[in-house]
């Protein structure tokens, strides 16, 4: 089976060694062919571009989604999120590509980003409202989910780089949830 991860650093695994990265420890593990699509700074408007290239005509089993949080640091806003989730889902269905919604982990601020000594200001409340409507949309279209944020203490354990990346531990974790979602799908 060929699964393609698509999304912006979350899904790439900013920061980190490629062993250390959930989907590599997953592929690993599994015997799944996991095609990391991921590139860090992406909005979903970003990832729509590049999604007839980089999913439809590879012709995946699967495609994993995962995406928004740019939308809401560099635009302010979910809403084209929502849109282009949306879309991307539909591509892939258009073309009998198996979707599976994957919601990421939480932020946990202070978030020391770029230089790690100026913290940024991130939306918690839009985020945790945009968390909540890709939950029920999710729900609503009937579609696998791997919800990266419930069931790991995230916000009490040391799991993070900088409050939105997940460190190699935070990767464990998710490579974890992704195998024990595999075992099922």
């Amino acid at each position: 089976m060929k699964i393609i991860c698509f999304g912006d650093s979350l899904t790439f695994g900013h920061g980190l060694a490629l062993k250390d990265k959930w989907h590599v420890i997953a592929a690993k593990k599994t015997g799944v062919q996991m095609v990391n699509r991921g590139v860090s700074g992406n909005t979903t408007t970003e990832m729509l571009a590049r999604f007839n290239r980089q999913v439809i005509l590879m012709q995946p089993d699967a495609v994993m989604i995962m995406g928004g949080y740019n939308d809401i640091f560099f635009e302010g806003s979910y809403e084209k999120a929502q849109k282009n989730i949306a879309t991307m889902i539909d591509m892939a269905q258009d073309k009998r590509i198996k979707v599976i919604a994957a919601v990421p982990p939480p932020i946990k601020a202070p978030i020391k980003f770029f230089d790690k000594t100026k913290e940024l200001n991130f939306n918690i409340r839009m985020v945790n409202e945009y968390l909540d409507w890709l939950r029920i949309f999710i729900a609503n279209r009937n579609l696998p989910l791997i919800d990266f944020s419930s069931e790991i203490e995230w916000l009490t354990q040391d799991l993070y780089l900088d409050g939105i990346h997940p460190n190699a531990k935070g990767n464990e974790l998710m490579a974890n949830k992704v195998i024990s979602f595999l075992t099922k799908f």
